[in-house]
């Protein structure tokens, strides 16, 4: 008798339509689980989004660095940077040093550094990186490679350039730039076994070149900063 009263009494509720005020809340709670799925649709773009960013940092290889692209050069009066000539046959300090085409340091005679040339000789170094700059007054030469700037100003930049088989280095890279009628090349070049910290070392060398006007043939002189004295030009 008891479970057939129950049953009736269920029966009589479904009969009768649900108040007004619960029609609303179900309607809210509708609204709600839309506005919901909206939102977790959104964040979840959104991590994937992340997670690909993350993923092509991540397995961006070192070696895809951007060429050197020093920033524009500041203003300098001429002789306003206290800079020694070129770096001399023997070990030189660190400290601040100029080229300019037939430059010399102390006991070197203008035609053994009419091209600039220094290498990490002294220990950690082992002299397989070096460092080569070159440029004759008034004379232009033609530009290969993807325009970079160098110095402040619009060059060249070439990854893979003519090395030197003498020196064991057959793995150069060369920047471009023509600077009041003349064309100065600078060349990083390495051995294999060149050990990246030397190499990045080498790259903070030329990443400090700023051109200062001068009197001389070429107009200006490049000035440059070694940062520890393991560096000559023997």
């Amino acid at each position: 008798m008891m479970t057939l009263r129950n049953d009736l009494l269920d029966h009589a509720v479904d009969l009768f339509p649900a108040p007004e005020g619960s029609v609303v809340e179900v309607e809210r709670d509708v609204a709600r689980r839309q506005r919901n799925r909206r939102l977790a649709t959104i964040s979840v773009v959104v991590a994937i989004w992340v997670v690909i960013g993350v993923a092509v940092l991540t397995l961006r290889s070192p070696d895809d660095s951007v060429p050197i692209q020093p920033p524009p050069s500041p203003t300098l009066s001429p002789g306003s940077v206290d800079a020694r000539g070129w770096p001399t046959g023997s070990k030189n300090r660190a400290g601040v040093y100029s080229w300019y085409s037939g430059s010399c340091g102390d006991g070197l005679e203008s035609d053994d550094c009419a091209v600039g040339f220094i290498h990490n000789a002294y220990p950690p170094g082992e002299g397989d990186v070096a460092i080569f700059i070159d440029g004759d007054a008034g004379h232009i030469e033609p530009h290969e490679g993807a325009p970079v700037t160098v110095f402040g100003y619009e060059g060249n930049y070439l990854p893979s350039a003519e090395g030197f088989r003498s020196l064991r280095m057959e793995e150069c890279e060369e920047w471009m730039v023509d600077i009041q009628g003349t064309t100065v090349t600078i060349r990083l070049c390495t051995r294999p076994e060149a050990p990246r910290t030397e190499v990045a070392e080498a790259r903070e060398v030329i990443e400090s070149i700023r051109v200062e006007p001068v009197d001389n043939d070429l107009g200006f002189r490049l000035i440059l900063t070694l940062t520890t004295g393991t560096w000559d030009s023997g």
